[in-house]
């Protein structure tokens, strides 16, 4: 009789008890996983959207840039080769205008043809705590960029 009752308490398998801990263990498990992975998913759709937001800032900036850069430009303008002295010897690109009209606020109306300097189109001031160079409402007075004279010399300009 004792060979027959210790064959019986021999386990054969796993409990009820047992399997409910494993599944129940497997789901904790599961659960972190896929929080990760939905961690991981938003974090990866974050970064596409500011690399997206990026790429477009630095596109809009450099056709900005391209834009400003050709501020005055006179593209295919035939005059755009005279150049008009002026009394520091400096030599600027004006348009030369043909009305009798006002071009624009603030331009003579005169019968005669004037010159309009492209640079007041857009003009940029550096200003400190004491003045602003060039001065404001002073055309024509900034000259620290003049374009060289034409010419075949070191620093001159081809026609």
């Amino acid at each position: 009789m004792n060979k027959k009752y210790t064959i019986s308490k021999i386990s054969k398998g796993f409990s009820i008890v047992e399997l409910m801990i494993a599944i129940v263990i497997g789901l904790i498990v599961l659960t972190g996983l896929i929080t990760v992975f939905e961690t991981t998913s938003s974090m990866n759709k974050t970064q596409n959207g500011l690399a997206r937001i990026q790429e477009n800032g630095r596109f809009a900036i450099l056709h900005m840039k391209q834009n400003i850069e050709q501020a005055g430009y006179q593209y295919c303008l035939s005059s755009g080769s005279e150049g008009m002295e002026t009394t520091t010897g400096t030599i600027q690109r004006p348009w030369k205008v043909y009305t009798t009209a006002p071009l624009f606020p603030g331009t003579p109306v005169d019968p005669a043809n004037f010159y309009f300097d492209t640079k007041n189109l857009i003009h940029g001031h550096e200003c400190d705590a004491a003045a602003c160079l060039p001065g404001f409402g002073t055309p024509g007075s900034d000259t620290s960029y003049p374009i060289p004279a034409i010419g075949v010399g070191d620093g001159d300009r081809l026609a």
